[in-house]
């Protein structure tokens, strides 16, 4: 032993190269083992970092961020898709068909999106302001139709959009109109103006009679403060009631929708109006008839501010024409309803009327009007009835005939028609109708009747 350790260091400290048995059947064994084990982690390394690799795969081929919803409903709709289509990415994924799962992503995605507009177009309606008009209605055709039912709502009332929408990507953006608060404006007005022409009673009713010229005068300035208000009719034009009065008032009219103009607007607004200050009027205005005379110059008092301003004064001017006027009192100017020489409808404030009988149970009426300068000019003629005039002037029968030559009431007895012949001096009074007087002014006591 000493020897051959001598020998190796001897070996060694010469510097003599030496290699061991490597090819003995002991050494081959342990190299191979030692190479298998060195493949086998290379094999489970590979695995491994395959599995991670397909992990990493899937994991990015079924994340997403569905972020932050307003809805709750959006919210629970989108995770119920989720859950659906997430093991189906993992399926086709882990299958190993990549195409397949990114395109199940990519619809999931594009659904999300969707859900995400739908949401943000009910989160921006939901939190719209309660006071505008067009609010409800926005909601309204949303919930009906999407976008699209926003679209067709505005060409349906050009005149009265109720969003600005981008039809290109679908954004839209709501206008606001603040409620114009008709009828309460409508109740102030009636009250301001009502009350120059009649006090209130107990209840808080106007009583006034409602066939009085003052009343007239009153409704139509009243009507005239509300439909000349801008403010109001931007608002009320936006409202849902008057779109479909609107509606409504282009079938009474037989109009197309699709050629309505801003005239026809303006004339289903007026219309509108009209119903509505009746409605309002109603509830502030209790109509009652004053009581008239049986006759005489004087028939009606004339009421103004709810006072007795004087009576009615009727003068005969000659040529069977009766001037009306009430004494000291320039604001008596009644309007009359009637109809012009030609056959025009006439509604007319009139100043200092004349009328005359016309024989056949109307009236013509002359006087003076205010001109587009507000100046008083000559009224063009027109003819009213009896029953305007009893209305206007609170004449009876008996007063008409007291007041207007010709005119015999239907209690006078009638007139007989003269015999054929002469009337002499002594019935003459019968038949003061065929009174003359001679070419040299003085007057006959009788005429020839000729039949």
């Amino acid at each position: 032993m000493v020897d051959i350790n001598t020998g190796l260091g001897e070996s060694i400290a010469g510097g003599t190269n030496l290699s061991g048995n490597f090819g003995n059947p002991i050494t081959q064994g342990l190299q191979l083992n030692q190479r298998n084990i060195f493949q086998e982690e290379q094999q489970r390394a590979a695995k491994a970092a395959k599995e991670q690799a397909l992990q990493e795969k899937m994991a990015k081929l079924t994340s997403y961020d569905a972020g932050k919803w307003y809805s709750a409903k959006r919210a629970t709709e989108f995770q119920e898709l989720a859950n659906k289509v997430v093991p189906q990415i993992f399926t086709a994924s882990k299958s190993g068909d990549t195409m397949g799962a990114m395109k199940l992503k990519q619809d999931l995605e594009n659904k999300m999106a969707l859900l995400k507009i739908i949401d943000r177009d009910e989160e921006q309606l939901a939190k719209a302001d309660v006071r505008s008009v067009n609010t409800k209605q926005a909601q309204e055709e949303y919930n009906k139709a999407g976008v699209k039912g926003l679209v067709d709502h505005n060409q349906k009332y050009w005149f009265a959009p109720i969003a600005q929408v981008d039809e290109s990507t679908g954004d839209f953006k709501l206008i606001n109109v603040p409620n114009p608060n008709l009828d309460k404006n409508l109740k102030r007005v009636i009250d301001a103006k009502m009350a120059s022409v009649a006090p209130k009673d107990k209840g808080g009713y106007f009583q006034i009679d409602t066939n009085s010229d003052n009343y007239k005068k009153a409704k139509s300035e009243a009507l005239n403060d509300i439909l000349r208000n801008e403010d109001i009719f931007k608002g009320v034009i936006n409202t849902r009631d008057f779109k479909k009065s609107y509606d409504d008032f282009l079938v009474k009219n037989q109009i197309n929708p699709n050629e309505a103009d801003q005239l026809d607007l303006e004339d289903a607004y007026a219309d509108y109006i009209n119903k509505k200050y009746l409605e309002n009027e109603s509830l502030k205005v209790k109509t009652y008839v004053p009581r008239t005379s049986g006759g005489g110059s004087t028939n009606a008092n004339y009421f103004i501010g709810g006072k007795n301003s004087g009576r009615w004064n009727f003068t005969k001017v000659g040529d069977g024409t009766t001037k009306i006027d009430v004494p000291g009192n320039t604001d008596a100017s009644p309007i009359l309803v009637g109809k012009g020489l030609d056959g025009t409808a006439y509604n007319i404030e009139v100043k200092l009327p004349e009328i005359k009988y016309n024989g056949d149970g109307t009236f013509t009426v002359n006087g003076l009007e205010k001109n587009f300068l507000d100046k008083l000019v000559p009224m063009k003629p027109m003819i009213i009835t009896k029953k305007e005039l009893e209305n206007k002037f609170g004449l009876t029968e008996a007063g008409i005939a007291a007041n207007f030559d010709g005119y015999k009431s239907s209690g006078s007895k009638s007139v007989s028609t003269p015999p054929k012949g002469v009337v002499t001096k002594n019935n003459l009074m019968s038949y003061p109708q065929w009174k003359v007087k001679n070419p040299n002014g003085t007057p006959t006591d009788y005429k020839k009747y000729k039949g």
